[in-house]
This record gives C-alpha cells, sequence and structure tokens, in this order.
C-alpha cells in the first residue's frame, strides 16, 4: 500500500518510519526529514496521513517543519475519491471540508485506543514541565490532581509510584472511589479550594472552569498550576493571568517531550483500518 505522510512533526516522522517498517511504501510531503523521499505527488498515494492536530482555526495544515503553508481548502479538493485520508482531532471547519469535497477523512484522535496510549507521554511529559520550573523531587511532594479521565488518572498513579504526595479532585463518586483505591487522597471536586494551599502543583485535567477567583486565591505562593485541559480550560484567563508565571498552558505534549513513542501510538492505530 502507497502512503503518504503529509505535513506534522516529529511524531509524523516517527509514524512514517513505523509503517515503513510494517511494509508500507511511505514518502512524506511538506516535511523535511531525511529519512524518506519526498514526493511532488501526495495525491496519488492510497492512503495519505496528516497529523495531530490537522490544523489550527485559520485552516492552515498543521505544517512546523516546512517552509511552504497549505490550506485545507487548497489540499481536499485535489485528494482522489476512494483515498482513505486519516488526520488527528479534525476542527469542524475540515471535517464540512471534507464533506464537500467528498474526502473519506478518518479522525485517529476520536479512537479511545489511542487516547488511552496517548495518556502516558502527556502525564510524563506533566511530570516534565513541574520539574523543570520548581526543580524539585517528586519524592515528597504534595500535588493535587483534578479529574480523573485517561490523562488524570495515569498522572495521579505515577506520582503516587514515585513517592508523591497525591489528592484527586473529582466528581463521581466512582472516580473519588477508583482514585483511593489507586493509592491517591480523594474529595469531591466542590472541596478543592480547602487542598490547593500547600500545593506544590495544581495539575488540571477538567475542560471547563472548576478553578474560580476564590479557589486560585486560595493557592500558596509557590503553587504551580499545569494546564493539561483542552479549551476552555480549568479556569477563565482572568484568573491565569493572576498567576503570572506560575500558570503553565501545557499542549501538545507527546509531541513535545515524546514524539517517537507519540509517533508510534498513531502509526499502531491508523494501521488497523488501512
Amino acid at each position: 500500500m502507497i502512503i503518504t505522510v503529509f505535513g506534522g512533526d516529529e511524531r509524523s516522522i516517527a509514524a512514517a518510519r513505523y509503517l515503513s517498517q510494517a511494509g508500507h511504501a511511505v514518502s512524506v510531503f511538506a516535511l523535511k526529514t531525511l529519512l524518506f523521499a519526498q514526493t511532488n505527488t501526495p495525491y496519488d498515494a492510497d492512503v495519505i496521513l496528516f497529523p495531530l492536530p490537522l490544523c489550527g482555526k485559520d485552516g492552515l495544515i498543521n505544517c512546523p517543519l516546512c517552509d511552504k503553508k497549505y490550506s485545507i481548502s487548497e489540499v481536499f479538493p485535489k485528494i482522489k475519491s476512494g483515498t482513505k485520508t486519516f488526520a488527528g482531532a479534525a476542527s469542524k471547519f475540515a471535517i464540512r471540508a471534507a464533506e464537500e469535497f467528498g474526502v473519506d477523512l478518518t479522525d485517529y484522535y476520536s479512537f479511545e485506543e489511542l487516547k488511552v496510549k496517548n495518556a502516558v507521554p502527556t502525564a510524563e511529559g506533566a511530570l516534565f514541565e513541574y520539574m523543570k520550573r520548581k526543580k524539585t523531587t517528586l519524592f515528597g511532594s504534595k500535588f493535587v490532581v483534578t479529574g480523573y479521565g485517561r490523562v488524570g488518572r495515569r498522572l495521579a498513579v505515577t506520582l503516587t509510584s514515585l513517592g508523591g504526595h497525591v489528592t484527586v479532585a473529582a466528581r463521581s463518586e466512582k472516580d473519588i472511589a477508583s482514585a483511593i483505591c489507586d493509592g491517591s487522597d480523594a474529595v469531591n471536586i466542590d472541596e478543592l479550594k480547602e487542598y490547593v494551599h500547600d500545593a506544590e502543583c495544581v495539575f488540571n485535567t477538567v475542560p471547563y472552569n472548576v478553578f474560580d477567583e476564590g479557589t486560585v486565591s486560595s493557592f500558596g505562593d509557590g503553587t504551580l498550576y499545569v494546564e493539561l485541559a483542552s479549551s476552555p480550560y480549568g479556569m477563565s484567563d482572568k484568573n491565569a493571568e493572576s498567576l503570572g508565571e506560575r500558570h503553565v498552558l501545557a499542549n501538545s505534549l507527546p509531541g513535545k517531550y515524546a514524539p517517537l513513542s507519540a509517533g508510534k501510538i498513531i502509526a499502531e492505530t491508523v494501521c488497523k483500518y488501512i
């Protein structure tokens, strides 16, 4: 099978490597690398693999390792009927464009298996963000983790295994019970304000504003806040600004700190559907 890896970062290069090792004929486009041949005809492939995320709000495809810019509106009309097309975190605009131009688009970021695997490099990247700023050990430090989904759970379990004292703040009784069974302390998220004052770091995984002004004002002078959730995030822009440098917006951690592992996860997932 002929596959074109279109754009992306180091994750895309790692995905191309995995796909090649799996026996596919792989070329790249809008992606600078010496490991694979650059194709001038990306639309002749049986499969096109776009990056994670596919594009920004401006509709430009995510191509940080390419000097030229490519838009969804420019690229999608050129994709031939029958070509299997994969992309990560496709925007509503991209989905509408795919429908308009008859592109067989599959969002691999919607697959639960990828999200579960991706939680590992996300959690490990979050720990790196903490350590490079606080310059202290995880062992013996106090942490608060809000939310107990894929990332929250992986993060809390990793922190406790390394000797951190973790309090999980969650909404459901099931998540609170799971956190306790996994070795953390756990409270209802409505009680969050009482637990942030002496935390070295608060890691948020909840994609809505659970940190109001009163809760943020209860942070200790040295408490770091690491935002792992998507928009609208765990607190308002105003509250984020009040924390200054102690507020860390930690986006795309797998691509930043573990692109080889993250790229392999993408390729492993896509291979099941081509």
